[in-house]
């Protein structure tokens, strides 16, 4: 019994640590989008917030595909100066580095909000994975550890703050 505690307590930590920086890293990105349309017009940013990017309008993923849309189209030097904290690209392919980050991050996104955790503790506590699983036509289960979660947690940060700078300069 205190193995699936401690387990359930390690997911619940996992998820939350990485939904509430998740969150952060959202905001940054929609007031990436709402500075490209509205300009410095405060009012008008917050209405995109409220109209448009707010609650469920528009998901992560389509957020995304505007986000790279707007970088590769009108910012295209500083997009391409991102460096990947998830994945080793070549120098002439950095224009997608930030979009792959990305896109992992919202696969981890997903698995943290939309999964549940794997009840055989012994499969995962190998390597002190958790496992999350998913019952969906069969049974998927993805294990996080530590190094991948730190990885992702750090390329979270990264993006945040390569974004949030930009942002301020728009």
């Amino acid at each position: 019994m205190e193995k699936f505690k401690d387990l359930h307590e390690k997911a619940s930590w996992l998820r939350g640590e990485f939904l509430n920086r998740f969150s952060w890293l959202e905001k940054c990105i929609d007031n990436y989008i709402a500075k490209h349309f509205a300009g410095d017009d405060v009012q008008k940013q917050i209405d995109m917030h409220l109209l448009f990017l707010g609650d469920n309008r528009v998901t992560m993923d389509n957020k995304k595909q505007i986000f790279h849309f707007l970088a590769e189209s009108y910012d295209l030097e500083w997009y391409k100066s991102y460096k990947s904290e998830i994945f080793e690209i070549p120098s002439k392919k950095r224009a997608i580095a930030m979009n792959r980050d990305l896109t992992e991050l919202i696969v981890v996104r997903n698995i943290f909000a939309h999964r549940i955790v794997e009840l055989n503790p012994e499969e995962g506590k190998k390597n002190g994975y958790v496992g999350f699983a998913t019952y969906k036509n069969y049974k998927d289960v993805t294990y996080i550890g530590d190094e991948y979660f730190l990885r992702m947690i750090n390329a979270m940060y990264s993006i945040t703050d390569y974004v949030d700078k930009r942002s301020l300069k728009l």
